[in-house]
């Protein structure tokens, strides 16, 4: 496989590299020790972290990015058209479980009737999934089935949970997190509590998904559990990236009105009250449409759909 870097790859890691380099160089700061310590002494601001890192650590491995290496008949090796995250690649047939369209969660037929041929006979009904409940033939064994494989995923997943947190105390015992054993208020039962949730969740969630649509299909068969996970990358780079692109920015223009006054307070005032007035869709598509053919007049610079989806 060959590593493909998008531009928010980029980004996504020169953040984290940021935020691990920063947090070595202050470790031994009391005052900033303190303060990292106060979210976990609370049991809310405790169970968030965990949520929070796990969307990280999803976000994380859908930013790392490859090309596999195909080899054809003639035996020449060549780099695949497709553009694969980890995550990608580890919900692999998640990913190809498409539909031909709509589909209720947990269904074994489409949600809109067709026109089919049963028994020589031309009927109105609904076309069975061709990728998922395909292990069912009774719609009564349906509920059995499902509360089955549920406890089954459950089960896998608290064990895993347990591991983990085995691994956590683990840790701190042997004081490698320097933080956490540096205060005994810690809320570990909210972190532990938390970490077994999610684990025992998204492990039934997942087993579930190999023999179901868990959150049905959209429009064109794509599974909408799969597309769920691939919104966290791009929630987190809206969220974070964008906001610290733009505050270095938003600072130097608020502190040169507020020092220099005067003409350049004015300029400040006039450039954001302008760009306020515009309405934001409508500057979005005009972004998007000067980068779409300054794309179109360089195509050498993307040479996949996902280059050029993640430029825009």
């Amino acid at each position: 496989m060959s590593p493909v870097i998008l531009w928010t790859d980029a980004l996504v890691f020169i953040l984290l590299i940021t935020i691990i380099a920063g947090s070595w160089a202050i470790r031994n700061d009391r005052q900033f020790v303190e303060q990292f310590q106060s979210v976990f002494r609370s049991r809310v601001g405790a169970g968030a972290a965990v949520v929070l890192m796990f969307y990280v650590i999803i976000g994380v491995l859908d930013s790392m990015h490859f090309r596999q290496v195909t080899v054809d008949a003639k035996g020449d090796r060549s780099l695949a058209p497709e553009v694969l995250s980890v995550l990608d690649y580890a919900l692999l047939d998640l990913k190809e479980s498409t539909e031909k369209s709509y589909s209720a969660p947990f269904a074994r037929t489409l949600y809109v009737k067709e026109t089919m041929e049963i028994e020589g006979a031309q009927v109105r009904a609904y076309p069975p999934l061709q990728k998922r409940a395909r292990h069912l033939t009774d719609d009564d064994a349906l509920l059995a089935d499902i509360a089955g494989k549920t406890l089954a995923g459950l089960t896998i997943g608290v064990v895993i949970g347990l591991l983990l947190i085995y691994g956590l105390g683990m840790l701190n015992r042997h004081r490698f997190m320097h933080m956490f054993a540096a205060s005994e208020r810690i809320q570990w039962r909210s972190i532990s509590l938390t970490i077994l949730f999610i684990s025992a969740v998204f492990s039934a969630i997942m087993y579930l998904s190999a023999y179901y649509h868990v959150l049905g299909t959209d429009k064109v068969g794509q599974d909408v559990l799969y597309l769920s996970l691939k919104s966290i990358r791009t929630g987190l780079v809206i969220g974070t990236l964008t906001t610290l692109i733009m505050l270095p920015i938003a600072i130097l223009l608020g502190i040169m009105a507020g020092y220099y006054r005067s003409w350049t307070d004015d300029i400040i005032q006039y450039l954001y009250t302008t760009l306020n007035s515009i309405p934001g869709i409508l500057l979005i598509a005009a972004a998007v449409l000067m980068l779409q053919v300054y794309m179109d007049n360089n195509p050498e610079l993307f040479t996949t759909i996902e280059e050029r989806s993640d430029a825009r």
